[in-house]
């Protein structure tokens, strides 16, 4: 974040704190769609990513007093929502299995979310490689699988990552390259593209732009 957006950003939080509430619209506006987005991409219905993100900002509202002026406004608010999606999930988990006590909840949130990803209404070879893609980042160890999806389905920037993640910069661009590898290896070991960075590249980014 420039020096310029941090005064900004540490200007409008300076006028919440001294009451001005509307300063906290213009504050969180700019990413108001990208977070819902991210909600939406976990719950995968609309009124309950609305609700959610509600909640989130309120709850960012209450805690702005304790937020450190010097980090992303963005990074934060996004963990508030992304906890607040995950305790969403847990607790229709607990829900339904009170009203089904015969049936098992899964004992992974991510594999509520995939299944959701099988109401894509993709038809033909082009929804036989996106799937066969998300099956296969699936398949990759979770600190390669978790980057890769944070930088290209969340639409997030190195330094976002760092900080949400709470690693090195350095760290975060050498777990994404290996994660690219690890894929693009996989996707070559079986056939399914050439070896040919240009092309990998552009599927990657043209496949998984459409996750959300």
């Amino acid at each position: 974040m420039s020096k310029k957006d941090t005064n900004q950003q540490s200007k409008l939080i300076e006028g919440v704190l001294n009451g001005n509430t509307g300063d906290f619209i213009t504050l969180i506006e700019p990413y108001y769609e990208r977070l819902f987005i991210k909600a939406y991409s976990i719950v995968k219905e609309e009124n309950d990513a609305k609700d959610i993100l509600q909640e989130a900002l309120i709850s960012a509202f209450l805690a702005l007093p304790k937020f450190k002026k010097e980090s992303n406004i963005y990074t934060w608010l996004y963990k508030i929502v992304v906890n607040k999606a995950f305790d969403f999930i847990k607790s229709k988990k607990r829900e339904y299995s009170y009203i089904n006590p015969d049936i098992n909840p899964y004992s992974e949130n991510l594999k509520i979310f995939l299944e959701n990803e099988q109401n894509i209404e993709e038809k033909g070879e082009q929804n036989e490689l996106y799937e066969y893609l998300i099956s296969t980042i699936e398949s990759l160890e979770d600190k390669y699988k978790e980057i890769l999806k944070m930088r290209y389905f969340d639409g997030l920037t190195y330094e976002e990552i760092a900080e949400i993640k709470q690693i090195k910069l350095g760290t975060v661009k050498s777990r994404i390259h290996k994660a690219k590898e690890l894929l693009k290896q996989k996707l070559i070991k079986e056939g399914k593209f050439v070896k040919n960075d240009f092309i990998f590249i552009m599927i990657i980014i043209i496949l998984l732009s459409r996750f959300i």
